[in-house]
């Protein structure tokens, strides 16, 4: 049984690897399509851009960037409505993502995993094929759903819009799944919350009720956390006698800050910043045991987490 077990074991994480390779070449083939699609979603600030050095080759806009952005786009509004989507990642329906790129038409009319017209199929036969032919969830972590998640979140942007008049679009700022959308009053922040769901349902997505909130719009422009967080952590570093109760106290408040606003965001930003600063080498006892409640109360953050891992063992 154990060497069955084992074998299995062996077997998944290889056709784990086979099948981000694929994606990866599934992008690097279609890439001037998807980025046509990019194009639709005037808000989004999370649109992949690919580089070729360091040890990921898709970045996003930092979350520390967010502020001034939407500073920039909402500074004649009053209010906000700020939500973001129920589950995104587990939830995905892959077949949602063929509609994203070729439509639902063309997709109920060729069904081919090799059609030339039709490549979304394609990407949908990756994911199924790499969990079990399961049709819900894609990871979370790897670059691959990043861009696969502003596939689908650009198309439901575009249906988003779509519903209102061409001069009467409202303005949003969306970051992957995290959305902020301005208005004057609350009723109108209510109607783009309206429209937004039906946008999502369209693509069996749905909002985070438990996340959504119409606020002033003052609010949404002080998001201070990453340079308060920042400037904490790496003075802590030159105080060697308190160093290590210093570095505790910052990365409680870092993770009461994160568990709060529901952000993992924060929780990324924060491994980022102890990793540029090299504070793992010097507190790795103390460290380790903060990735570890990262991985298991922060999902968004595992694969930052295991990056961190896999560098300090080598």
């Amino acid at each position: 049984m154990r060497a069955s077990e084992g074998d299995s074991g062996a077997y998944s994480a290889c056709l784990i690897r086979l099948s981000l390779v694929t994606l990866g070449c599934f992008f690097e083939k279609h890439w001037a399509d998807l980025a046509s699609l990019f194009d639709k979603s005037a808000g989004s600030v999370s649109k992949p851009v690919m580089i070729s050095a360091g040890n990921r080759h898709v970045r996003l806009t930092s979350h520390s960037d967010l502020p001034e952005l939407r500073l920039r786009a909402f500074s004649r509004f009053k209010f906000c409505l700020v939500t973001d989507v129920a589950r995104f990642f587990p939830s995905v329906y892959t077949h949602t993502l063929l509609w994203a790129i070729n439509g639902k038409a063309a997709a109920k009319t060729d069904t081919s995993s090799t059609s030339a017209a039709v490549f979304g199929n394609h990407l949908d036969f990756i994911l199924r094929n790499s969990q079990s032919r399961q049709t819900i969830g894609i990871p979370v972590g790897p670059d691959t759903s990043k861009i696969i998640a502003e596939v689908l979140l650009s198309a439901v942007d575009d249906n988003f819009l779509s519903r209102y008049p061409a001069t009467g679009r409202p303005t949003y700022v969306r970051h992957v799944d995290d959305y902020w959308v301005a208005g004057n009053s609350q009723e109108e922040c209510e109607r783009h919350l309206f429209h937004l769901r039906l946008a999502l349902r369209d693509f069996q997505l749905d909002i985070n009720k438990r996340k959504t909130k119409i606020i002033s719009t003052k609010l949404v422009f002080a998001d201070d956390w990453p340079f308060e967080f920042d400037k904490e952590l790496i003075e802590s570093r030159g105080r060697v006698n308190k160093q290590k109760n210093e570095t505790l106290s910052i990365l409680a408040k870092i993770t009461e800050v994160a568990t709060t606003s529901g952000d993992d965001g924060i929780i990324r930003h924060a491994i980022r910043l102890i990793d540029d600063n090299r504070l793992w080498d010097q507190q790795w006892e103390l460290l380790q045991h903060f990735l570890a409640q990262c991985a298991v109360r922060f999902p968004h953050s595992f694969d930052y987490v295991a990056r961190a891992i896999a560098w300090q063992k080598r």
